[in-house]
């Protein structure tokens, strides 16, 4: 809670001292997990948006990791929805998905350059808790339902199927 006084530097100031306070209780299992603070964050940015639990969260981290190491496109749908500043996926066209943009993960390689929302505590603990999968792919259908795949082809019945 803020006064009515408040500016907008005293505002940044006490988010910045909370994330820092917050961080802090993970750098144990940051420092373990090996990845840079940055790509964690951005990464938990993702999960906070492509996610809707923590299981499905931990999955999507694990497979994302993966597909990073394997110098795979993440081709992550939150990203564009970024990038285009629309409100959701669901309302992406075909031509969304090719905007240049360095935020555009289904044509540039890796993480996007900043994070591109504001994760919470358990998408941070998701992105550095991995949940090891044998999948490469996932989608989420419009009632939410989570479909991983562990190969393109089962990636393409599930999205001729949800």
């Amino acid at each position: 809670l803020f006064l009515p006084n408040v500016t907008a530097q005293n505002i940044i100031d006490a988010m910045l001292l909370n994330y820092e306070k917050r961080i802090e209780t993970l750098a144990g299992e940051i420092k373990v997990f090996g990845k840079s603070i940055s790509d964690i964050i951005k990464m938990a940015s993702i999960l906070e948006e492509e996610g809707r639990t923590d299981e499905t969260r931990r999955v999507i981290a694990d497979i994302l990791w993966k597909r990073l190491d394997e110098k795979m496109l993440l081709q992550v749908d939150a990203s564009v929805v970024y990038a285009t500043g629309k409100s959701d996926g669901n309302k992406l066209s075909g031509e969304d998905f090719k905007l240049k943009s360095p935020y555009n993960t289904y044509i540039n390689l890796g993480l996007p350059p900043t994070p591109i929302s504001n994760p919470g505590l358990d998408a941070i603990r998701s992105a550095i808790h991995p949940t090891k999968t044998k999948y490469y792919f996932y989608l989420t259908d419009p009632e939410g339902g989570f479909h991983p795949a562990i190969n393109y082809e089962q990636h393409l019945v599930n999205k001729e199927k949800y």
